[in-house]
């Protein structure tokens, strides 16, 4: 069975940092390297199997189909390019602060576009 290569768009390195972060402020930089490092695994694993996860929309515009890993209390946002054999890691929000995913998906383009 093929992997997939995997890349963080800048936006869900964006991300990453502000986890780490609060995380580190907010707790201990201990708390924030194992958390880190538990995203990031979580993410390496999507090179294997990625279509696993459910799909959470497609767009009509575009048709992209996005999908969401849901880790612990993250999600992981990303999309798949089967001609190139990669994942592109669109955003990594905490459940908490995660947006409706049907806005998301819809201004994930044109608000989000500078840092993809």
């Amino acid at each position: 069975m093929e992997t997939y290569d995997v890349r963080l768009s800048s936006f869900a390195e964006y991300n990453l940092l502000n986890i780490y972060c609060y995380i580190a402020e907010s707790f201990s930089v201990e708390s924030a390297k194992y958390t880190s490092h538990k995203i990031h695994k979580a993410i390496e694993s999507l090179s294997y199997l990625p279509h696993r996860y459910r799909i959470l929309n497609v767009s009509k515009s575009t048709k992209n189909v996005y999908h969401i890993h849901s880790f612990e209390k993250y999600d992981i946002y990303y999309s798949i390019n089967e001609i190139h054999h990669t994942i592109t890691i669109l955003a990594v929000l905490n459940q908490r602060q995660a947006p409706n995913y049907s806005l998301f998906l819809q201004e994930l383009p044109t608000v989000y576009g500078k840092y993809i």
